[in-house]
């Protein structure tokens, strides 16, 4: 990714056991877009360190939109949004 050979790298990530957030790693435009349902945790600074790890360059930092959650259930579901 940090040489050009892929532009993005999108996945889910389960925060305390607990909760799934979805996060894109846009190495195309130095963009790093993350959505938590529930609000909450925010991961910029340990995402920031690791694409300027892996590229050497200062990322910005956007928000996926997403639809809120009200249950304990659907966060899941709607990280894939």
């Amino acid at each position: 990714m940090g040489n050009g050979t892929h532009k993005e790298l999108q996945y889910l990530m389960n925060l305390d056991n607990k909760h799934w957030v979805a996060i894109v790693l846009d190495f195309a435009n130095s963009e790093i877009l993350y959505s938590n349902s529930m609000g909450g945790k925010d991961l910029k600074e340990i995402l920031s360190w690791w694409t300027h790890i892996h590229s050497g360059r200062k990322f910005m930092y956007g928000e996926l939109e997403i639809t809120s959650q009200r249950d304990s259930l659907s966060c899941g579901l709607l990280a894939w949004n």
